[in-house]
């Protein structure tokens, strides 16, 4: 028998340069327990077939197996067919070879041109002929992760992070919602921790869906951001992870806390008579101040600690609002604003709707029943970003939403009821009424607004220019149609509500605070717009319309507060805490002064007289529930004086019905509260202001500044 040739190997590359066991599997043990790329074994070097002829090879293989399995013609073709088989190996083996040591060395058998030889070695180059080594590859893919994730974020809880914890306790026993206690959760119980510890007390679950309902039935329509039915399902999750000591969603806290600011400063004596959860309205407003400060510190928390979600944003948006009605257009209540915007820019809600977002835009993945709030958020923010670009600031004549710069649809005009997780989300047509109608319709106002900022950036609009007025007319013109184009449910009805059937839509309580906002909010904005040529109206012809605008939405606004005090609605009483309110009337009856100083007929003075009452009467119901109203009511007395405008004695006013006063628990809220306060003049202390530094000098606040951004609180 012939010489048999030597076994090829059947070990992988990796274990023959290691010298390892192969399991001799593709890929082998080896190759996969250490993450390598498992190579089968070299090819055949140039020299590796048999210096033995085949033919011999052949004839000895064939006289082996007993010399008759096959004829001469059967040998010969064999021994042809190996000859070339070991032929073309032998060639492969060599242009492997010239690969591997010069992998650019590739050489064309037929000449070409010259041209078309460079376009050949430049396409040669650059299609790889194999892949590249292991190392090479691990080196690349490390080299791109730090390119990618330098700029990334780089928690540092260690430093950064502080421990917060949250109790439960009846609402009028909270002292401070927000404080320290020595208690770490890491240590045996019968020990204290020397580090303070951040403790949130929360009101008990009852009290809390308390103030929910309250938010969710009056005040939501001024910023509806949230879904109804899951604001309650959030109030139960966080209640639920509390007592069961689990972890608590930052964020959801900080939303929660928000509605509990937002209701105990809109909280009014008719709401403590339904549900008496204070021993008096005044309790329940002076512990706002401490749920801002709570809500503040949730918020400082959350963002230590990098987190942030879709809560963040709505709980910026309603802290904003109540900033709004304390303040006006502060710094504080911007910069609320601004990191709601930040935050959902952070979020990826500018493209929520882009149907290609790149690997870098790290959008989360929202249920469509939370992608809708979302619109909701993001629209409403463009809104009032458009619309607080018109008022007096660092801020004024500039926006921070591009239009164009976005891809978000606007949300749906549909009932919280109707919009159900797991379900299909359909709108109703705009001509329908739902708790969306104002919402949309303020969007719409927002795009003239914009339009107005866009064509006059960085002039001021308070001052009288005669190269704008143009322009005024212009925009007056756009909101006279919007006013014109607005659905007939939200347009002001001069029938009697008691004429109207129960049935009718114009008596759902929530479109009566729908309808009654944006009427205030739309003649008190046209006031304002027109009010700088009021006074040249009265002499100058050009300006005539000016003063017939004013004089027409003053009485529009005057109107509209009457209509709403025949309405049996809890919003009554609730729209005195709000400053969109008190500065329409302001406005108007700045404007009723105004034309009656300026002088009419006899006729004419006792309408405006009759109008100017009719205002008065309102600051002075408002003004034992907010006390800037006294402030403007002693300004308006002042001018009135000054030009001997005298009114006539008004009506007395039907004060709101009281609960008795119930004696407070020694840790209530009132603590506080200065000693010696009464219900009427009951403030927040001095420090408990100084603390949270909201201590407003009502003598040296800038007025001009307050009084023309109170209404934007509604926006």
């Amino acid at each position: 028998m012939g010489r048999q040739p030597r076994q090829r190997p059947v070990s992988c590359n990796f274990c023959r340069v290691r010298k390892l066991r192969c399991s001799r599997e593709f890929p082998c043990s080896n190759c996969t327990s250490r993450g390598v790329q498992c190579q089968a074994q070299d090819p055949p070097r140039a020299t590796a077939p048999s210096s033995r002829p085949i033919s011999k090879r052949a004839g000895g293989g064939v006289s082996g197996g007993g010399g008759g399995g096959g004829g001469p013609s059967s040998a010969g073709r064999e021994a042809d067919i190996l000859t070339r088989l070991e032929r073309l190996e032998a060639l492969l083996a060599e242009r492997n070879k010239e690969t591997d040591s010069n992998p650019n060395s590739r050489t064309i058998s037929s000449a070409p041109s010259s041209v078309e030889g460079s376009d050949v070695a430049s396409r040669t180059q650059l299609e790889p002929l194999q892949p590249l080594p292991i190392n090479v590859q691990n080196l690349t893919a490390d080299a791109l992760w730090l390119e990618s994730s330098c700029l990334g974020p780089k928690p540092s809880e260690s430093v950064l992070v502080d421990n917060i914890v949250f109790r439960i306790c009846p609402i009028r026993s909270i002292a401070q919602p927000s404080c320290y206690i020595f208690q770490n959760s890491s240590v045996p119980s019968g020990f204290l921790s020397l580090e303070p510890t951040r403790c949130i007390w929360l009101p008990q679950r009852h009290e809390t869906k308390v103030l929910v309902h309250k938010y969710t039935s009056v005040i939501t329509f001024m910023h509806h951001v949230i879904h109804t039915p899951s604001l309650y399902k959030l109030v139960d999750e966080v209640y639920d992870a509390v007592e069961k000591g689990t972890h608590v969603s930052l964020c959801s806290v900080f939303l929660m806390l928000a509605v509990c600011a937002n209701v105990t400063y809109a909280w009014t004596a008719v709401d403590n008579n339904m549900t008496p959860l204070f021993s008096d309205y005044t309790e329940a407003n002076n512990q706002s101040f401490g749920w801002l400060k709570s809500t503040f510190d949730v918020f400082d928390a959350s963002q230590r600690r990098s987190e942030i979600g879709l809560e963040s944003a709505q709980g910026l948006i309603i802290v904003s609002f109540v900033l709004l009605n304390l303040e006006g257009v502060s710094s504080r209540a911007r910069n609320c604003f601004f990191n709601s915007i930040t935050i959902c820019r952070e979020l990826g809600l500018h493209r929520l709707d882009h149907p290609h977002n790149p690997p870098s835009v790290q959008i989360p993945q929202l249920n469509p029943l939370k992608m809708e709030t979302a619109r909701r958020v993001w629209w409403y923010l463009i809104g009032t970003d458009a619309m607080i670009s018109r008022f007096p600031g660092p801020h004024e004549g500039t926006y921070l939403i591009n239009p164009r710069q976005m891809n978000v649809r606007k949300p749906l005009n549909a009932d919280d009821e109707d919009l159900v997780e797991g379900q299909e989300l359909v709108g109703k047509p705009i001509n329908c009424s739902t708790n969306m109608s104002y919402f949309l319709q303020r969007v719409r106002l927002a795009e003239v607004v914009r339009n107005f900022t866009d064509r006059v950036p960085l002039t001021n609009s308070s001052i009288p220019d005669v190269h704008s007025y143009d322009l005024v007319l212009e925009v007056d013109a756009a909101i006279g149609q919007f006013i014109e184009d607005l659905p007939p449910f939200l347009k002001f009805n001069t029938d009697e509500p008691q004429q109207l059937p129960a049935t009718d839509t114009h008596k759902k309580p929530g479109l009566i605070i729908q309808r009654h906002i944006m009427n205030v909010f739309v003649h008190g904005q046209r006031c304002k717009l027109h009010l700088p040529y009021l006074a040249r109206g009265a002499v100058e012809p050009t300006y005539a319309r000016s003063r017939r605008v004013c004089l027409d939405s003053a009485r529009m606004v005057i109107q509209t507060e009457h209509q709403l005090e025949k309405e049996a609605t809890t919003f009554n009483s609730t729209r005195l805490r709000l400053c969109l309110v008190l500065h329409s009337v302001f406005i108007a009856s700045i404007v009723l002064i105004l034309d009656f100083c300026l002088g009419a007929d006899a006729d004419e003075k006792d309408q405006r007289r009759q109008d100017l009452l009719e205002a008065w009467d309102i600051l002075e119901a408002a003004k034992e529930l907010s006390r800037p109203t006294a402030r403007i009511q002693d300004l308006l007395a002042q001018v009135m004086k000054k030009h001997k405008v005298t009114l006539p004695v008004g009506k007395e006013r039907q004060r709101p019905v009281r609960c008795e006063n119930l004696p407070p628990t020694p840790s209530s809220s009132t603590a506080m509260l200065s000693n010696g306060t009464t219900p009427n003049d009951a403030i927040a202390s001095v420090q408990e202001l100084s603390d949270m530094g909201l201590n407003m000098d009502l003598e040296g606040m800038d007025w001009e500044n307050l009084l023309w951004g109170l209404e934007a609180p509604l926006f």
